[in-house]
């Protein structure tokens, strides 16, 4: 038996024709993560504008998807969804005995109002329950609120007296990545070059 959890992020009314929303759920490609973060900046990945396209383009739609957390208690991607420039609306398909992990997006835009967690993203991760994370294609990075942990502060409501809540959002937790440093022994009898006329 599936669930099917209706989502909508950005600026989007509220719909209650659950059967127009299109239905994603677990991509079958995807790898298993051993955190929410990683499977996040993997779907991120997947949903991210390259920032020369973005400028050249400026009209791009946003892309979204959802993190499983499976029965095992790693975390699998979603397939995705092109929503409108500043919208994005979807249902999830919840395999048995999965849960919703987290709600990912774009935001394909380089305007300064893009560039945070919109007053929608943060209602409807409170909603939810779980973070959202956001892919700022306009800065090439991923980043995430967590509802009651990620500090938010209140904007002027769009056309209207009053205040919302928007989220710069938090750095992911990603495992730090081990480089090797190549040494180059300093007591060489050669010369490290050599110079001709």
């Amino acid at each position: 038996m599936t669930r099917v959890v209706g989502l909508v992020a950005a600026i989007l009314l509220w719909s209650n024709a659950m059967a127009q929303r299109p239905v994603i759920t677990v991509d079958a490609t995807s790898p298993r993560y051993s955190t929410l973060d990683e499977a996040a900046k993997a779907l991120c990945d997947v949903i991210a504008i390259p920032r020369m396209r973005l400028l050249s383009s400026p009209q791009e739609k946003e892309l979204g998807g959802v993190i499983f957390k499976t029965t095992q208690g790693d975390f699998q991607i979603s397939s995705t969804v092109p929503g409108m420039h500043d919208r994005l609306e979807f249902a999830a398909r919840v395999p048995h005995g999965y849960t919703l992990a987290g709600i990912v997006h774009s935001h394909p835009t380089t305007l300064e109002s893009g560039q945070v967690f919109s007053p929608k993203d943060v209602q409807i991760a409170k909603q939810l329950g779980v973070p959202s994370y956001v892919q700022f294609d306009a800065a090439g990075e991923c980043r995430k609120y967590v509802p009651g942990k990620t500090r938010t502060y209140a904007v002027d409501t769009v056309g209207g007296p009053g205040t919302e809540l928007v989220a710069d959002g938090d750095a992911l937790d990603l495992p730090q990545r081990k480089t090797s440093i190549q040494t180059v022994p300093t007591n060489t009898t050669q010369p490290l070059f050599t110079a001709s006329k």
